[in-house]
């Protein structure tokens, strides 16, 4: 409709080269998503739910302080046990978050019954899509609730649908991704004990800092703090093995930093 067709104009005309970022950065995001909506059940069309959210930028920060892939609220995260402090954001991990989009998006499916009206209480909440429910004497048709919700609430579902149409049909609109800068299937996960500067990490393994800072944006400061737990490392899969061989090395060169442990597991 014509609400749609806006967006697909927006996305695919105005900002077309966002859209190839968004198309490269799919090649890493998309299969990470699948893998957690197919555990929960859930449709995979809802990968392009973080392509509206964040533009697939797990540092994104709206206006309204919401964070990361799926663009989580702190009281929102804290109901999903999404963990922040001053070294930490879980919104900005990718596994995380998408665990708890996943949990949250199944339980607006089964408030409401409904994948439109669902998306609409994931971008202004349930209470909210509950009130113009009754506001209009009981209708459950998303378009016909709609001039009951804010402006920004009647654009989120026309934007997801349009976003949903252009990254399936991207050829017809002659929108192609450039080249992702890893794929998720390459990677690994190690489970590490801080203190561990990202650029010390880099160093040793012989890899690029900016890289393995996009691979674990929950590290506030590039650095993952000593507060006796293990947190989540991301790095290549082929650097895995050379990080675990010289582990040893990078906690001793920590400067100024307490003892540290080099126990480290691969998930």
């Amino acid at each position: 409709n014509e609400h749609v067709q806006v967006y697909i104009v927006a996305y695919g005309l105005r900002n077309r080269d966002k859209m190839q970022l968004v198309m490269s950065k799919s090649m890493y995001y998309f299969p990470i998503f699948e893998d957690y909506l197919s555990k929960y059940g859930l449709p995979l069309e809802l990968k392009y739910l973080a392509a509206v959210e964040s533009a697939l930028d797990p540092n994104a920060i709206s206006r309204s302080g919401a964070v990361g892939l799926w663009q989580f609220m702190k009281p929102t995260a804290d109901l999903f046990d999404l963990k922040i402090t001053s070294y930490v954001d879980e919104r900005r991990d990718i596994y995380k978050s998408t665990e708890a989009a996943c949990r949250y998006l199944k339980y607006l499916f089964n408030t409401f019954g409904n994948w439109q009206l669902a998306l609409a209480a994931y971008n202004g909440g349930p209470g909210t899509v509950k009130k113009a429910i009754a506001r209009s004497g009981g209708k459950t048709n998303y378009w016909e609730l709609r001039s009951y919700f804010s402006q920004q609430m009647q654009n989120y579902v026309p934007a997801f649908i349009a976003m949903n149409y252009l990254m399936e049909y991207h050829a017809e609109h002659n929108i192609f991704p450039e080249k992702s800068f890893i794929e998720a299937y390459k990677t690994d996960t190690l489970h590490v004990l801080g203190p561990l500067r990202i650029s010390q990490i880099a160093q040793i393994i012989e890899y690029d800092a900016e890289t393995i800072k996009l691979l674990n944006p929950m590290y506030l400061y590039a650095y993952i703090p000593a507060d006796g737990k293990y947190h989540s490392l991301v790095l290549p899969h082929n650097l895995t093995q050379k990080y675990i061989v010289n582990a040893k090395n990078i906690y001793e060169t920590q400067a100024l930093d307490s003892t540290f442990s080099d126990s480290v597991s691969l998930d």
